[in-house]
């Protein structure tokens, strides 16, 4: 079933749920959330939410990906999103066609819409079969790195995409 299909948002219990999360200050992941339950719960959390392994629409139309006014929302908010190396969500290319430049172009995209401070790696290994060509496992970040500092981008905006800009919202919400 397609998961739009069956997204009604948050119901009551949704709510208490998401209420008691932030009081004790845990993070909202959306990367499973279909449009509706993302929406109310930008609305309703207190804590800046994040996506830990998704990708871009503009990109590639997939319901999965995030729409420019859901990165834009995550943005102003503080929120990161972690791009997801999954390839059926990083191009219409086939399988064993996409390349880490198809991934950078997510993180790329997500520089356009303002946020630098809030793109990151979110690889999701235990849960794709399918990675671009240079990744057959954790070493190919390099490949990433290398592909972001061929594209000119600066030192301290890479090393926010390895890990610090996750770690900002870490210690934002946790402590």
């Amino acid at each position: 079933m397609d998961k739009t299909a069956q997204d009604k948002g948050l119901t009551p219990e949704g709510v208490e749920a998401l209420a008691e999360i932030n009081r004790l200050g845990g993070i909202i992941d959306l990367s499973h959330s279909g449009e509706k339950t993302f929406w109310d719960i930008m609305e309703q959390s207190e804590a800046a939410p994040i996506c830990t392994h998704s990708c871009c629409r503009a990109i590639k139309d997939s319901p999965r990906n995030l729409t420019d006014e859901q990165i834009k929302s995550l943005i102003e908010r503080g929120g990161v999103i972690g791009i997801n190396f999954y390839t059926g969500f990083l191009s219409t290319k086939s399988h064993g066609e996409v390349v880490v430049a198809d991934l950078v172009n997510h993180i790329e995209h997500i520089f356009e819409l303002g946020g630098e401070k809030n793109a990151a790696l979110g690889s999701d290994f235990d849960g794709v079969s399918h990675l671009p060509r240079e990744m057959t496992d954790c070493t190919g970040i390099v490949a990433i790195t290398e592909e972001m500092l061929r594209r000119g981008f600066e030192r301290e905006v890479v090393i926010g995409v390895l890990g610090r800009n996750f770690l900002r919202i870490f210690k934002e919400i946790c402590g």
